[in-house]
């Protein structure tokens, strides 16, 4: 009996560090991006945080910060790590994801889309109703449950 064949787009992530950070504008909405719509792409066109692979020599603060600019255009001036948990891949692998949390006056108008098919806020129950990517639907439940995202943002 041979080993089912391991998703080729679990093999990017397997092993590595990770980073997802959810952006809260000032209505409390979180940022959410959608993913490309290509072959071999785990969860192609689903939704998920702004995010990525931890590259060599960086910390997860900074790859959060790198991915956001990336992705989103934003120059963020601080983040809050809401935790760090394993997330399982297809295949049976698993990778290692730290989950921030950033909030401030973000407006659509301020990002730059340079990744993703789509970048948009989404009130928590509209985001919790999309197909999430990963482990995203049991972030934005924890998000939304944490006292961070629960307390009333008074400026940087």
């Amino acid at each position: 009996m041979t080993a089912p064949a391991v998703p080729s787009g679990s093999l990017v992530y397997a092993g590595r560090q990770t980073v997802a950070v959810f952006i809260v504008d000032l209505a409390g909405r979180i940022l959410l991006i959608q993913r490309d719509d290509r072959p071999g792409l785990l969860y192609a066109g689903h939704w998920g945080a702004v995010g990525g692979v931890v590259e060599p020599g960086e910390t997860p603060e900074t790859a959060a910060l790198r991915e956001v600019m990336e992705e989103a255009g934003l120059l963020l001036p601080s983040l809050c790590r809401l935790y760090t948990h394993a997330v399982p891949l297809p295949g049976g692998l698993a990778a290692v994801e730290h989950v921030f949390i950033a909030r401030g006056d973000v407006r659509e108008e301020h990002l730059v889309r340079g990744e993703g098919q789509a970048l948009r806020f989404f009130g928590p129950r509209e985001a919790l109703a999309l197909p999430l990517a990963f482990e995203h639907r049991r972030n934005i439940q924890r998000l939304i449950g944490s006292a961070v995202y629960q307390r009333p943002w008074t400026g940087p």
